[in-house]
């Protein structure tokens, strides 16, 4: 289907100015940021515990994988009571 010039339809209105935009509150509660690194570490753990279980290189490092394991869920412990331990946390 082809159109000729005269059947195109513009939109001629001129647009009316919004004003400034509203602004945006981007400051997050520290407990979300201190529950969300803590689900990120725990999540990182998990991911590790699991491509310890499921077959992987026989040479590798078993002691410093599991201990990075480790480390990643004790972040993720730490990081879920941060708010009860340091009050306003370390996000404030």
């Amino acid at each position: 289907m082809c159109s000729r010039a005269s059947d195109v339809v513009t939109d001629s209105q001129v647009m009316s100015d919004p004003g400034p935009a509203p602004a945006i509150e981007i400051s997050v509660d520290s407990s979300i940021k201190a529950r969300a690194m803590a689900l990120l570490f725990l999540a990182g753990g998990t991911i590790g515990a699991i491509s310890m279980v499921l077959p992987h290189w026989a040479r590798a490092n078993e002691p410093a994988l599991w201990s990075n394991v480790a480390v990643a869920y004790l972040a993720g412990w730490q990081s879920s009571r941060s708010d009860r331990v340091c009050p306003g946390g370390p996000f404030t």
